[in-house]
């Protein structure tokens, strides 16, 4: 496998591991959650203390400063039975105790592989899954 570092370069996120970002405290990430509301059109609204925030792709884009290309969602997708045969060898090898599905593998294999990822897209379709 390529290092990370090599896989953030090819998708133009390399400046997301480079600043410092502000701390999260883990009640305002659970009142972000939990107040999330979905718009029919995949952006997104909620309260988070005082303040309103609402989130779309095309913001989270302008926010991020990564493309947004090809792969823009991870829905019914699956990696290949070769890739996941691989990373369970991984597993494996290290012990780690994990669940992860072939869906889940689908983007891991995509950066490997150097299929350029809209990350905007699939953060915000991440969100849903974890509010339903």
């Amino acid at each position: 496998m390529n290092s990370l570092v090599d896989l953030m370069e090819i998708q133009s996120w390399t400046h997301l591991f480079m600043t410092k970002s502000p701390i999260m405290h883990e009640d305002q990430v659970r009142e972000f959650y939990y107040n999330m509301k979905f718009n029919e059109d995949g952006s997104l609204h909620m309260m988070v203390g005082d303040k309103k925030v609402h989130l779309n792709e095309k913001m989270l884009w302008e926010i991020l400063e990564v493309p947004r290309e090809e792969i823009k969602s991870v829905v019914g997708k699956l990696c290949t039975k070769h890739f996941a045969n691989e990373c369970s060898k991984l597993l494996d090898m290290h012990r780690q105790c994990t669940i992860a599905t072939s869906a889940d593998l689908f983007p891991m294999e995509s950066l490997c592989k150097f299929e350029p990822l809209n990350l905007p897209a699939l953060m915000l379709e991440h969100m849903h899954k974890m509010v339903v």
